[in-house]
């Protein structure tokens, strides 16, 4: 996990996108101070303590406004060309007719 917080650390610097975790976990909330990325510290989850997708994104958007919103488990890594190609594919989605949000 500490892997794919720093990505997303190092990508948020880089690019314009903005980090955001969701975690109650002391630990993490320490790591990602130390990183710069704003996290989530009340959510609802389910039964098993799984977050709400939606709410999640709510959450997100209410705080940020942006042209788009994206979701990474914590064991995925972010790849550089992810982001650099994610404008190119709104675009051409967009162009082509479909509900870019």
């Amino acid at each position: 996990m500490k892997t794919a917080l720093q990505m997303l650390s190092y990508m948020q610097n880089k690019y314009s996108i903005k980090g955001v975790v969701f975690s109650s976990s002391p630990a993490v909330i320490e790591y990602c101070r130390q990183w710069n990325l704003t996290v989530i510290r009340h959510y609802r989850t389910n039964e098993y303590g799984v977050p709400y997708f939606r709410t999640m994104l709510q959450t997100i958007s209410d705080m940020y406004n942006a042209q788009s919103y994206g979701y990474m488990n914590s064991d995925i890594l972010l790849s550089e060309l992810f982001i650099q190609t994610l404008p190119i594919v709104l675009e051409r989605l967009s162009s082509n007719g479909y509900e870019v949000s």
